[in-house]
């Protein structure tokens, strides 16, 4: 079971142990090395600020909720991803009925699904049975999309502003919108679709030397 903690960024280090080639924090370096805090909220409706330091070392904190609360999580790194876990999915996780990479913040970040470029978590609904995934009540703050027959799911876009609403709906006692739920998944951007925004978020990529070789081989041997 994982164990529920209040994260907060660390912002002090020994005077004594500090790195002579990592910038001093608050100096002009840091900032304009270290990339800019990312806000993104989970499909709990919990909201994390993520910060990557000069190091490239990321780090989460969890945000006050409206009533001013804030929710106990707990991080996990696994390689270059960072996983942030809120109390509200503690029981899910263990019980296997959410896919973990829904807090995989980094992973998240990195598909372009945090607060600044996206509205909605995309979501895929695997239902125990056929008839259950046709009978399946929309939940509250989701968009129902395509029927996906060969994995016997349905699509789902939640909005960010009614997670909380969202997750309430699925996990309430009887719960028709939770009733024949197998399992929620993210619903990962391809590769292809990920480097398709980047360049439009980008603009025109410069060519570079190798390309333009690679296209220059491929036309002798290819003539038109």
């Amino acid at each position: 079971m994982l164990a529920g903690t209040v994260s907060a960024p660390s912002v002090a280090a020994p005077p004594d142990g500090r790195d002579a080639n990592r910038p001093i924090t608050g100096s002009a370096a840091t900032a304009a090395t270290d990339p800019k805090p990312v806000t993104l909220t989970l499909v709990t409706g919990d909201r994390v600020l993520v910060t990557t330091d000069a190091s490239g070392a990321p780090a989460a904190s969890a945000l006050p909720r409206a009533d001013g609360s804030v929710p106990l999580v707990q991080t996990r790194q696994s390689g270059p991803d960072l996983y942030v876990y809120p109390e509200s999915a503690v029981s899910a996780l263990a019980a296997g009925t959410v896919d973990e990479e829904l807090f995989d913040v980094t992973g998240l970040i990195r598909q372009g699904y945090d607060d600044s470029r996206a509205d909605s978590v995309p979501l895929i609904a695997t239902c125990a049975g056929d008839t259950a995934r046709r009978t399946l009540v929309t939940p509250r703050g989701a968009e129902r999309g395509a029927a996906l027959d060969i994995i016997g799911g349905l699509a789902l876009k939640a909005d960010k502003k009614l997670a909380a609403d969202f997750r309430a709906d699925l996990t309430a006692p009887r719960s028709r919108s939770g009733s024949g739920l197998k399992k929620l998944w993210l619903d990962r951007m391809s590769l292809a679709l990920r480097r398709a925004r980047r360049r439009h978020e980008d603009g025109p990529r410069e060519e570079r030397p190798a390309d333009r070789a690679r296209r220059d081989r491929a036309r002798r041997v290819h003539p038109r």
